[in-house]
């Protein structure tokens, strides 16, 4: 029945959300073709050229460049420096229009609690709002 269940998986959930909880994401890894750059560091003007290009399409609505542009501010990438209250504040802009992928994201920062409460349901809610958006 779902008590015996429940009462079997829930000291499992539990355990799994301490783990969780007490993980911490690894750096940002971006993608970047060697074969045609070699050894070469990327030019400052390039990250600020695709930061200005994310910016432009987030302030004119574009989801995707609003999770973008959040995950540039949570990991302090492309030139900008961590901050997790713009990462969150991008994340929210794209979550409001449905965005599958920007409501993970605040899950994620809902469980460990970076830069908000840690807050288990909110987190839930959230991960299950992203997968409703993003698998209907």
């Amino acid at each position: 029945n779902c008590q015996a269940a429940v009462e079997y998986y829930l000291p499992a959930a539990e355990v799994v959300v301490r783990e969780v909880q007490q993980f911490r994401p690894p750096p940002m890894m971006e993608r970047h073709s060697l074969a045609s750059e070699g050894s070469k560091p990327r030019p400052a003007d390039q990250d600020e050229d695709v930061v200005d290009y994310y910016q432009y399409s987030a302030a004119r609505g574009d989801a995707s460049a609003q999770v973008a542009l959040g995950q540039l501010h949570y990991f302090g990438a492309r030139g900008l420096e961590q901050n997790y209250a713009e990462a969150l504040r991008w994340y929210e802009k794209a979550g409001e229009q449905g965005d599958g992928n920007a409501l993970g994201h605040m899950g994620n920062m809902y469980v460990q609690g970076i830069h908000v409460k840690a807050d288990n349901e909110t987190a839930l809610r959230l991960f299950r709002q992203g997968v409703e958006k993003s698998n209907p």
